[in-house]
Formats: C-alpha cells, structure tokens, sequence
C-alpha cells in the first residue's frame, strides 16, 4: 500500500489528534500568552503524528473508544514535540531546521526553547492524569508507562547514548539498536500499549502490543536512517545526513549500504506484520501504520 494511500486511510485519527493539540494551550491568561504561541509554534508545525496515532489505533483495535481518548493521544505528541524542541538545542544536536520551518531555538531564542519543550512534558501529564474517559487505575498506569518511556530508561537515556558516541558503541547493530529502542521506540512503543491499556486488554494483549511497538520503533528508526542518507532537506523537513556527518554511527554504517539498509527494513516491514496479526482484530489499523511508516518519504 502506498504511504499517501495509507495516510488518508488514517486521515480521520489524525484529524482527532489535531483538533485536541489545539486546545492543548489555550488560555486566557495573557502573561502567558507569548509562551502559548512559542508553544504552539512547535506542537502545531506539520507532523506525522504517528505515536498519537498508534495510541488511538490500538485502543481502537482492542474495542476502545478514540474520541474520548484524544486527550491521552495528545500527551503522546506533547513529549514527542518536547523531545524535538529540547534535542535540537545547541548543546544536543543544535539543528536550525525542524518540520520544514526554523528550530524552536533559532526563532524564540534558546532559555524560551528550554521552557517550551518544559511546558509541554508538564502539559502531557495533564492530560493524561485529568482524562475523565479513563478509570483512575488507567489513568495511573498510563502516567507510569509514559514517564518510563519517556524517561532515563527510555527516550532521554537513549539520547544520552546518541549524543555521548563512546558509550553509543561503535557499528555494533546490538548497541545502535538499544539506542533506538530507546530513543525512537520506547515512546512508540508505549503509545500502543496504552492504547491496549486504555480500551481494558488484559496483560497478554498489553505484551503483545508492547513487542508489536518495539519492532514498529525500529523499523521507523532504520527507515529515518535509510531517508537520512537519500533525502532533501525540502523532502523532510530537516537537516539530512548530519549525523553522518558529526561521526555517529548510523543504520547505513551498521548495515554497510543504503541497498542493505532498505532490504533490511523491508525484512522488518514483515515482522511488524506477522505481529500484528496477532494482535486483537489482526492489528487493525497498526498494519497500515506500519506500511505507512515503511513507505513514508519524509
């Protein structure tokens, strides 16, 4: 399936998604206000939204509601912008492009950067914490798993091993991998295990859509290396091939070429899929995602 065909097969998730960050920081206290719209420069610039995405789809799979869980959809997207906002700093990977418009940093300055991306971790537990659709036991569950995956044993660990390259170790696919698991698929992972979490599925299907989202997270990872080494900063909206060139080890040096690299995420696109087959109504919708992901070119 084409991503293009895919992307409006998931039109209307994403549609639900945007219309809740919208609202997300919305106020009428104006000694705010030029935060809110340093805030919103960043959580509403074109986007997948794919881990909101996941989350609503695997809720959706195990027979939840999406519209009354938006909100906990949104939290997703609201570490995910804080992880972008924060990573591009100067003293992380200082990028001046993100999502086709200037960094966070280059147009608020670098101390308003730092509390926007502040701002919005903080605004993701709101939400997930005041969503009235959930029961108080989801609610708690939901805030561990987010906080795990967004913390020191998951994203933030794993951008401490991306920007200390020592400790990244080397070409070693195991140690590029556990990077990523980290970084890139500890959060996605987490989106569709609480959406599992959210529509009532028991600890078995919980599992089994937490394997679905780390194979999911690596297979998006290889593929951001794969566009990284082939794509225009106009096709994604970033700076390609810089961390070639700032000497980090990448899934092309791993894998020895873009040719190996894209027969490998080929090899993965499968596995995601025999996952998901498993899952409550064959994955529904996670399947598309995972095509989406593979065939996506920025």
């Amino acid at each position: 399936m084409p991503a293009a065909t895919a992307g409006e097969l998931l039109a209307d998730l994403r549609a639900t998604v945007d219309v809740q960050l919208a609202r997300a920081f919305s106020s009428d206290d104006r000694s705010v206000s030029a935060l809110a719209a340093a805030i919103d420069y960043s959580l509403l610039a074109p986007g997948k939204r794919i881990r909101p995405i996941l989350f609503l789809a695997a809720a959706e799979a195990c027979g939840g509601s999406g519209s009354q869980l938006a909100p906990v959809a949104a939290a997703f997207e609201l570490i995910h912008a804080y992880s972008l906002v924060h990573d591009d700093l100067p003293a992380m990977d200082d990028d001046v492009l993100r999502r086709g418009v200037p960094t966070s940093h280059v147009v608020y300055g670098e101390a308003t950067a730092v509390l926007v991306g502040d701002a919005l971790q903080a605004r993701a537990f709101e939400l997930v914490a005041g969503c009235d659709a959930l029961g108080a036991e989801a609610r708690v569950a939901i805030v561990a798993l987010l906080a795990r995956a967004a913390g020191w044993r998951g994203m933030v660990g794993g951008q401490y091993l991306d920007v200390d390259h020592e400790r990244a170790g080397g070409s070693d696919l195991a140690a590029l991998r556990d990077v990523h698991d980290r970084k890139t698929g500890a959060l996605i992972a987490g989106a569709i295990e609480a959406g599992a979490i959210a529509a009532g599925a028991d600890d078995d299907v919980q599992a089994a859509c937490a394997a679905f989202g780390r194979e999911l997270g690596w297979l998006f990872q290889l593929v951001d290396d794969l566009l990284d080494a082939t794509g225009s900063a106009e096709a994604l909206g970033k700076t390609p091939g810089k961390d070639a060139r700032s000497g980090k080890v990448t899934a092309v040096d791993v894998y020895g070429s873009v040719d190996a690299l894209r027969a490998a995420a080929d090899e993965q696109l499968e596995r995601c899929l025999a996952l998901a087959m498993e899952l409550p109504d064959a994955g529904g919708r996670l399947r598309r995602i995972a095509r989406f992901v593979h065939g996506r070119d920025h």
